[in-house]
């Protein structure tokens, strides 16, 4: 049996809606495939050579943590792919996602496959590395599972959902999800931008009255002002999934609009899907997104409410069994499962990649992390404190500091994987806790060019700014010197201090 390993970043990733909607629902289907999934934290998964056919696939590890990772398992011969499901790689004119682009681009070359979760966002993909092998995973559809109606709740009609209000004069929407963003106006902005719409139910004899499931993070005071001056009543609630289950089993509607913005257009069907198998009819407008969903959808109030009052709404069992039979892979986790199971065993073997150095060193900048700096050391790697490292961590290579002498240091670590020659020229000396440090003058290193380097880096943003691509380019020769070859990736996560030309333009770093 082949073995899948998701790797995420951390725990609240791994217990995420899209964890548990991607992944929770295609474990069964493909471990009976033959493929057995596993997802597991990047700090708490073991990587390397593995018994068997195994592959390991990042999903939204945006750091240097997974560039060292998946350097070292392509070594192995390991197969590494990327899981893109959404799209913060297409917009190049969006500097805040500098990050996301530029770790995107540094790992396609480490990477033998992708999992995309959509058309777009696998063009998007291949703009940067057309001959990357991708498959389409779209999030796979529930199974109905109505909960029991609380003792509060409406009894259930005949067809399995609650009597609806329709005839009292009222009709019962909701809109859920995860309601921001910290990039693109979405979700309680798209509901508020949209949310008129529902008042052409007063035209037809109907009062609306919305339920909206969202976190609390999104109910920011704007957001909240929006949604006040929606013209009908709003019932807000934290959403859980529990929750969901009830609220989609009693609603007569589901509201989901759609932005036309790049990152929406690119986004899955999965809202939709949820809405549907829970029994709900969906109300939709704006990008037409869920427009292969169109039989079961409705996209102009006044039909909604007529099929309503008429009692013959488009998303009954039936015609939903039928025209999702008919568009398999775009719900199906049978039929999902089936497709990446075979992806997965088309694949060609991964080779030992040969051309990537056995040495790896990460160079910490101005965004870097304490977590990255002791996930590399765990991985036997380098870890090197460039002139914008601002953290107090033990580093491999630590840069001179402004003021202090211009010397490297260099842990035992470090002193071990250095070229011969600088070997026998590196002094020991004391460090921080007795520790046995070793340096070497930068000049002995960097040669002339060492006395063209800026002695310190302001705390203006702007001034580190402008010197960022040129210190960390120095960082990076001296570091070649000193080892030989190395592989390095930058440690950065704050845009727009990224590594442009003339920077680290080794193996996997930023182009």
């Amino acid at each position: 049996m082949m073995r899948l390993t998701v790797v995420v970043p951390d725990d609240a990733h791994r217990r995420s809606a899209g964890v548990r909607i991607r992944y929770g629902r295609l474990a069964a289907p493909l471990a009976a495939k033959g493929v057995s999934l596993a997802v597991e934290t990047i700090d708490q998964v073991v990587f390397g050579a593995a018994e068997g056919a195994h592959a390991f696939l990042f999903s939204k590890c945006l750091d240097a943590r997974a560039l060292a990772a998946a350097h070292g398992l392509r070594r192995a011969g390991v197969p590494v792919g990327l899981d893109v499901f959404d799209d913060y790689i297409s917009q190049d004119d969006d500097s805040r996602l500098v990050p996301s682009r530029t770790w995107t681009r540094a790992m396609l070359p480490l990477a033998t496959f992708a999992v995309c979760s959509t058309a777009a966002i696998r063009t998007a993909l291949h703009a940067h590395r057309p001959d990357l092998p991708a498959v389409l995973v779209a999030d796979p559809a529930p199974e109905r599972t109505d909960p029991a109606p609380e003792p509060t709740d409406p009894a259930p009609a005949a067809s399995g959902r609650p009597a609806s209000a329709i005839g009292d004069g009222a009709i019962d929407l909701c809109w859920f999800g995860i309601g921001d963003n910290p990039f693109f106006p979405v979700g309680v902005h798209d509901l508020a931008a949209f949310g008129p719409v529902l008042a052409g139910f007063r035209a037809r004899g109907l009062e609306p009255a919305l339920t909206v499931l969202t976190n609390r993070r999104a109910l920011t005071g704007p957001a909240l002002a929006a949604l006040v001056r929606l013209p009908f009543a709003i019932r807000l609630e934290d959403w859980s999934e529990d929750r969901q289950a009830r609220v989609l089993s009693r609603v007569d509607a589901v509201f989901l609009p759609v932005n036309g913005q790049p990152f929406s257009r690119a986004k899955s069907l999965n809202r939709a899907l949820t809405a549907l198998a829970a029994g709900a009819q969906v109300l939709t407008t704006g990008h037409p997104l869920y427009a292969d969903l169109s039989d079961l959808l409705y996209t102009d109030v006044g039909r909604l409410a007529a099929d309503l009052r008429a009692g013959t709404p488009r998303n009954t069992a039936e015609r939903r069994a039928r025209v999702l039979g008919s568009l398999a892979h775009l719900a199906d986790p049978d039929t999902i499962a089936a497709d990446l199971a075979r992806f997965l065993a088309s694949l060609p073997p991964a080779d030992a990649a040969g051309d990537l150095p056995d040495l790896v060193g990460v160079v910490h900048g101005h965004g870097s992390t304490g977590q990255v700096h002791k996930f590399v050391r765990k991985l036997g790697y380098l870890s090197i404190g460039g002139p914008f490292a601002h953290l107090p961590l033990a580093f491999d290579v630590t840069w001179p500091a402004p003021g202090a002498d211009p010397d490297l240091r260099l842990s035992e670590r470090a002193r071990a994987a250095a070229r011969a020659d600088f070997r026998a020229r590196l002094m020991p000396v004391e460090g921080d806790g007795g520790k046995r440090l070793y340096r070497i003058a930068l000049a002995d290193v960097l040669g002339d060019a060492a006395a063209d380097l800026p002695s310190a880096v302001g705390p203006e943003q702007s001034v580190r700014l402008a010197a960022y691509g040129r210190g960390q380019g120095a960082v990076a020769d001296a570091v070649r010197r000193l080892f030989g070859p190395i592989a390095l990736y930058a440690a950065e996560t704050t845009a727009p201090a990224w590594i442009g030309p003339g920077g680290l333009d080794g193996p996997g770093a930023a182009p």
